[in-house]
């Protein structure tokens, strides 16, 4: 899994909110929606959902950037 995001063993929070970041940047969103968007999502927190997500794909020795989806978009949803 850390070929697909990049060194260390346990994803942290701040990668997480990095990758939301990296994945809103790709997204033409209408202003003011984006502003709102950005700070609801990219706000902080401990990112426990795509950490769980990522460590769960690890032990099942997943790596798929179908992996990254999931765990960004149930961080997004929550």
């Amino acid at each position: 899994l850390r070929g697909l995001i990049g060194g260390g063993d346990m994803v942290t929070a701040e990668e997480v909110t990095e990758l939301l970041r990296q994945k809103l940047a790709e997204c033409e969103i209408p202003e003011p929606l984006g502003s709102a968007i950005r700070h609801a999502l990219l706000a902080g927190g401990k990112r426990i959902r795509p950490r769980l997500s990522f460590a769960i794909a690890s032990d099942l020795k997943e790596e798929t950037p179908a992996i990254l989806e999931a765990a960004l978009s149930t961080e997004a949803l929550h």
